[in-house]
């Protein structure tokens, strides 16, 4: 069964930004973050992931392409050239502005997106829970994950937040390499809600690390059967990090004024604390 096939036997696929209105806070021009060795806009509390932002969540790792150090996540959760900051409830500081995003767009394509921060490094660190902080991005994903695999995810919504910081489910079915689309996790005791569209989906690595892979893209409404006691959905979607790796970013997703690149980042790569790799 596909997993479009599962989608329309759970019930209706939603997206988990919450319905706050983004806050605007002005932005930094190309004059004034400036283009030279070194620029930065990040400034943030957890720059490279699972922060809180106006809206939801922001993306989760570092990608680096052409010498541009990236924040990786879902585009639903972005708008080209728009300020991402860090608010309240994980920190504070601008995490960067959005160079690529594929939304809107149509729901077929992967919801993916690139949050651009500079060329100065960012450490591949991400934002794991409330008590533990931050993990070091020991390496991500390269093959199938099969179903019955306990993975997690890091959030921002209220839920999630008062858990910990994670929640952890299992997979519904295998997480095809191959495969374009989305992959989907379960727990029956609730997993996910409005506002943690955009954080981290990880595993341990056994060593104190996590394994990124890949970024919260909504929940599948089944009615009664889908909802948990606590009001989280038990199935939440997600992109992988393949998807992102290997998508094509056209110009109408791309913040061209700005100079970044189109096209497939055949020369990009996930920054890890085990060196640059590619999925």
């Amino acid at each position: 069964m596909t997993v479009r096939a599962i989608a329309a036997a759970i019930g209706i696929t939603s997206l988990l930004a919450s319905a706050v209105a983004p806050v605007a806070y002005g932005s930094s021009t190309a004059a004034e973050g400036g283009k030279a060795e070194g620029w930065t806009w990040s400034s943030a509390t957890h720059p490279a992931g699972s922060a809180a932002v106006p809206g939801g969540t922001s993306g989760a790792g570092v990608w680096l392409w052409n010498d541009v150090y990236y924040v990786p996540g879902v585009g639903h959760m972005s708008t080209l050239a728009e300020d991402r900051w860090e608010t309240g409830a994980t920190g504070t500081g601008m995490i960067g502005k959005v160079s690529h995003s594929t939304r809107p767009g149509p729901r077929e394509l992967p919801d993916v997106g690139l949050i651009a921060t500079g060329t100065a490094r960012l450490e591949p660190r991400i934002r794991v829970s409330n008590g533990w902080g931050d993990a070091a991005i020991s390496d991500v994903a390269h093959s199938t994950v099969a179903r019955g695999v306990e993975v997690c995810h890091s959030g921002a919504s209220v839920p999630t937040l008062q858990y910990g910081g994670y929640r952890c489910g299992t997979l519904y079915r295998d997480c095809e390499r191959s495969s374009s689309t989305y992959c989907v996790v379960h727990n029956v005791n609730g997993l996910v809600y409005g506002g943690d569209s955009g954080g981290a989906v990880w595993q341990y690595d056994g060593g104190g690390g996590v394994v990124l892979l890949g970024w919260v893209r909504g929940q599948l409404n089944a009615g009664d059967g889908g909802i948990a006691a606590d009001g989280t959905s038990r199935y939440m979607i997600f992109e992988p990090v393949w998807n992102l790796q290997n998508h094509s970013w056209t110009e109408d997703q791309t913040w061209t004024d700005w100079g970044y690149p189109t096209g497939v980042a055949e020369n990009a790569c996930f920054v890890t604390s085990n060196g640059c790799v590619r999925s």
